[in-house]
This record gives structure tokens, C-alpha cells and sequence, in this order.
């Protein structure tokens, strides 16, 4: 009798925890924002995406209030444009206090997943498959889409880890299915790509599953830009982030 499979594929806009324990003793998290600017780059709408961390919502959403980009154009022209925002930050804990202090790594903007998300369904000798092995596999993807949000391709990018069997195949046909929200620039949709982490994880109760599916991590290569299961990182923006932010600590 086979053990149940537990699959989460939840992609949503914003992690509502420490992302991951790092070496040092280092937590990382993401927060995410739809954002709204105007055709000078002003911030005129921040709404959060998902369920962040008040408190590190509360925190940063002051200081970002004041930074400044530069929005997409339509002919040349800077215009009103929408995005999803993504922060990165790493929490260090203060000496003699407990309190952490935030530190910018990684600001991002760009298109992302949207909307409820079907998991990949695959017949009970996939399942055999992880059983016989270590009981976990994941794949990354590269997908592109059209200004409506379409699907025009789905790639594993090059670091992604090999899969068994059909698995890749039943996870790309579930990528394919759900909906993309794209960067909108005057009300236009703009094409773009973002990466999404995949795992698969089998095992007697979901406790020992959800830990398996914490090794579903990618880093993007030359920076530290990482994105992890439950979450899709945006590889292309019409934005660009005007204020120097990167490294600055809260």
C-alpha cells in the first residue's frame, strides 16, 4: 500500500516565514508588495501580496515608501506602472537585545504567479519511484509568458536537479496550467519570465514531508537572489530600482 504523497505547490506572493536558517545564524525572508508607480517613479499604491510578517512588513514599508524607480515606458515615455515588488532581507539578532536587525539583500520587481494553483497529478508508479529512492525530487523552471500572462514555454533551468520517470513531465504539464500575472505598464501587459521551484516529497505523516520539501531552494548564479517552495522569482522588469538599497540594515 502505497504512503500518502504530500505535494505542496502553493506559489504565493509573500513567505510568512524565515525563508532559511543560514550557517551563521543568519534568517532570510521575502516580502512581497503589488506595487503601483507613477510616470515619475513615485510609489502611489503598496499593497501587500499574501501574509508577511507584520512586523517586518511594518518595518520595512516606511523606508520603502521613499525609494525612488524608474517605470516602464510605453514609446519612450515613462508610465504609470504595475509590478509585484519583492524584497529580500536577512535578520541578524542584536547583542544584548531581542531585537533583529533587517538587512536588504535582494529588491526585485516583475510579473509572478497568480491566483489557485492545481498540483501536478501522476499515476502510483511515479509514486513507487520516490518511495524506492530517497523519498524527495524537485525541479526548477524557467517559465515565460505573453502580456496577457499566457504560457509561451516552460524550461528546467540548467542547475535543476535530474527527476526519475515522468515526474518533470507531470510537474511542467501542472506549470502550464496556472495563471501568470504580468508586469503592466499604461495598462498594458508586458511579457516576461520568472522561475518556479517544484518538489515532490513522500512520506507517513506530513511533518516529515514539509521538512523534505524545505531542501526545494534555487539560488540565482552571482547573486542572492534565492526563491523556495511556495514562492516564484521574477527574471525580467520593466522597473528598475532608482535608490541604492542593497546592504542597507534597518
Amino acid at each position: 500500500m502505497f504512503r500518502e504523497i504530500f505535494f505542496s505547490v502553493s506559489i504565493i506572493a509573500a513567505t510568512s516565514a524565515f525563508a532559511a536558517d543560514k550557517s551563521d545564524g543568519v534568517l532570510s525572508s521575502t516580502v512581497q508588495w503589488r506595487m503601483s508607480l507613477d510616470a515619475e517613479g513615485h510609489i502611489t499604491a503598496l499593497e501587500p501580496n499574501g501574509k508577511p510578517i507584520d512586523a517586518l512588513r511594518q518595518k520595512l514599508e516606511p523606508t520603502i515608501r521613499n525609494w525612488e524607480f524608474v517605470p516602464g515606458t510605453v514609446d519612450g515615455r515613462p508610465a504609470r506602472t504595475d509590478t509585484l515588488l519583492s524584497v529580500q532581507v536577512a535578520l541578524t539578532a542584536m547583542a544584548g537585545s531581542d531585537q533583529l536587525s533587517v538587512t536588504i539583500e535582494d529588491v526585485r520587481t516583475g510579473g509572478f504567479v497568480a491566483g489557485n494553483r492545481k498540483p501536478p497529478r501522476f499515476p502510483p508508479a511515479e509514486a513507487t519511484r520516490l518511495i524506492n529512492g530517497s523519498g524527495f525530487a524537485s525541479v526548477v523552471f524557467e517559465v515565460g509568458y505573453d502580456l496577457d500572462g499566457k504560457v509561451e514555454e516552460v524550461t528546467p533551468i540548467a542547475s535543476s536537479p535530474a527527476m526519475k520517470g515522468r515526474l518533470k513531465e507531470y510537474a511542467e504539464t501542472a506549470v502550464r496550467s496556472w495563471r501568470y500575472e504580468p508586469e503592466r505598464v499604461a495598462g498594458i501587459g508586458v511579457p516576461g519570465k520568472v522561475v518556479v521551484p517544484l518538489c515532490f516529497s513522500v512520506g507517513s505523516n506530513r511533518t516529515s514531508a514539509q521538512r523534505a520539501a524545505e531542501k526545494c531552494q534555487w539560488t540565482q548564479p552571482g547573486s542572492k537572489a534565492s526563491v523556495d517552495q511556495g514562492q516564484s522569482l521574477a527574471l525580467d522588469s520593466s522597473v528598475t530600482l532608482k535608490s541604492d538599497v542593497i546592504g542597507s540594515t534597518l
